[in-house]
């Protein structure tokens, strides 16, 4: 199976002519990324994600490097463009390249979501989205929840392409800048991982008898997972056994949403797969 570290070499290497780069996700595709302007034999800590054990008062710390890449652009002037609808890893993104001093930040602020999380049952009915870690970028000590990344050349979002053309030197009238905010390189996926469904239906099965498998889940899923345990096994038990699973859409986080159908109801199931189909991230949404 291909990986995000595939897709993004890919998308580069159209860009390797070029002799400037004008441009979210997981952390480790926003490092990745990033990754590709930093000097390969010098490894720089890029991103750090605090987290908090489940159930404690305790913390663990996620670092993210920079890794070796197929080939780099240091030297090229990158710009990075935003609006105020620019959200979390895209706001990693920028503001990472930011304080490593990689990239200008051209456009508006952004939205201000760093600290990651899912979401959380309160009862087998109701549940919110609940903050699990916070962001703390290396370089600043802080990050952007709640005020957004300020641009280093402040402009709406409409005139960001046309302002950092410009800064480029390169002009150009307003039908070419309609045509170029209008390209599409690569088309998001519109179609369900094909492990998806399997992995569905065998997760419904592992939590219903209160046994995951946490083995198949990132560390951050499976603590969640563990945490979540008892309002979600009794969402299942009243649900009752799964007769069919049908895929929706993809969503923008990248989640493949499906309705599961249950001999008592439906329910939506969100969820990501990473490497070699580990669970990245999973969600049993309300019932229907």
């Amino acid at each position: 199976m291909k990986t995000i570290a595939t897709f993004i070499t890919a998308a580069l290497l159209l860009a390797t002519p070029a002799h400037a780069i004008v441009g979210g996700g997981t952390p480790q595709a926003e490092v990745y990324l990033t990754s590709y302007l930093l000097d390969p034999a010098k490894p720089v800590a890029v991103n750090r994600f605090v987290w908090r054990n489940p159930g404690t008062e305790t913390f663990r710390t996620e670092e993210f490097m920079s890794s070796p890449t197929p080939y780099w652009y240091r030297g090229k002037a990158v710009y990075v463009l935003t609006s105020a609808r620019t959200f979390s890893g895209g706001e990693a993104v920028a503001y990472d390249m930011q304080a490593l001093k990689l990239a200008t930040i051209v456009g508006e602020t952004t939205g201000g979501g760093a600290n990651p999380g899912g979401g959380a049952p309160l009862t087998p009915d109701f549940g919110v989205f609940m903050p699990a870690g916070r962001g703390e970028n290396p370089t600043t000590g802080t990050n952007w929840e709640g005020v957004g990344v300020k641009p280093d050349v402040a402009v709406p979002a409409a005139d960001a392409l046309k302002v950092a053309l410009g800064l480029l030197g390169q002009k150009t009238d307003k039908t070419e800048i309609e045509a170029l905010s209008e390209a599409r390189f690569f088309e998001p996926r519109s179609t369900a991982n094909p492990l998806s469904e399997p992995t569905i239906r065998r997760t419904a099965d592992e939590l219903a008898r209160g046994e995951p498998n946490y083995d198949r889940m990132t560390s951050e899923v499976a603590a969640q997972t563990r945490q979540q345990l008892p309002f979600n096994q009794a969402i299942l038990s009243r649900l009752g056994a799964l007769r069919s699973v049908t895929f929706r859409t993809v969503s923008a986080m990248g989640s493949d949403v499906y309705i599961a159908h249950f001999a008592n109801g439906s329910a939506e199931w969100r969820i990501g797969l990473v490497k070699d189909g580990t669970i990245g991230r999973i969600a049993l949404g309300p019932q229907y």
